[in-house]
């Protein structure tokens, strides 16, 4: 059993972490040097941290479903 959870905790873990990072919108950090250097390009940056929150706000809490019945 030991062996078992060693590896649940070596290998699986550091996985579905992975994976739920791989399912977080970008930062708003990202916002700011586009602001800064690339002023132009600054409305789409902000759309996109939008569109990438809102759709994070829907299917995060969808994969944490799943994730704690699987």
């Amino acid at each position: 059993m030991a062996g078992i959870v060693e590896h649940v905790a070596n290998v699986v873990l550091p996985v579905l972490f992975c994976v739920l990072l791989c399912f977080m919108p970008p930062s708003a950090i990202t916002y700011l040097p586009v602001a800064r250097y690339q002023s132009e390009e600054a409305p789409g940056v902000a759309g996109f941290i939008l569109v990438s929150t809102t759709l994070t706000l829907v299917t995060l809490p969808l994969v944490l479903t799943f994730w704690a019945a699987g």
